[in-house]
């Protein structure tokens, strides 16, 4: 009896659990030291990029580095400006530091994310050095999977926004942390693991 109890009483802590994490914030399970794996597809390679949080304050700073083929690695830190206003996505990792103030990488921003609630609409810079800008809109709610300690049943509560053909992006829907989880633009990004 006692037996049946303690299996009874762990089966509801670990579904309980697993809800929390389904539907809590993700700043329950991204902190500092989080590393977030994300599956890749730039020009026909498929890769991973591994992005670990090194500052999430008034100021992001993340390491990243990129499996083969691609292999390159750095640190990204998104200003207060470009966490607050940015009105463009990273569209290329390259190889050292980067410093954003007017584009944001892995979070929207407070702009964008304001300016997309609702059925809002925004034109988004997605790639800065050719001077491509894209309104996104037509926003619908959704969850989205995503791995967390060996766990692939987890999922965050979304928003996707697309360009009304094949540009799309997915992100939480938390206005005080609008994480990046997949993007569809020229090239792909998918979360697929939080780790430790």
């Amino acid at each position: 009896m006692l037996r049946n109890l303690h299996a009874l009483l762990t089966g509801a802590f670990l579904f309980i659990f697993s809800f929390l994490l389904a539907n809590g914030n993700p700043k329950d399970v991204i902190r500092l030291g989080s590393k977030l794996i994300y599956d890749v597809n730039f020009e026909g390679a498929s890769y991973e990029v591994t992005v670990i949080v090194k500052n999430n304050n008034e100021n992001y700073t993340f390491e990243w580095f990129m499996s083969k083929p691609a292999n390159g690695k750095g640190t990204i830190q998104l200003s207060k400006a470009a966490i607050e206003n940015a009105s463009g996505i990273l569209s290329h990792f390259t190889n050292g530091d980067i410093s954003l103030d007017d584009q944001c990488c892995i979070f929207l921003s407070k702009k964008m994310f304001e300016e997309l609630k609702n059925d809002g609409s925004m034109e988004i810079v997605t790639d800065k050095k050719k001077n491509i800008k894209t309104i996104f809109g037509n926003a619908y709610q959704h969850t989205q999977s995503y791995g967390y300690k060996n766990n692939y049943t987890n999922e965050f509560q979304c928003r996707t926004v697309s360009d009304g053909g094949d540009y799309q992006i997915t992100y939480v829907d938390d206005a005080d942390f609008p994480l990046i989880v997949e993007l569809n633009l020229d090239w792909s990004l998918k979360l697929k693991n939080i780790e430790d």
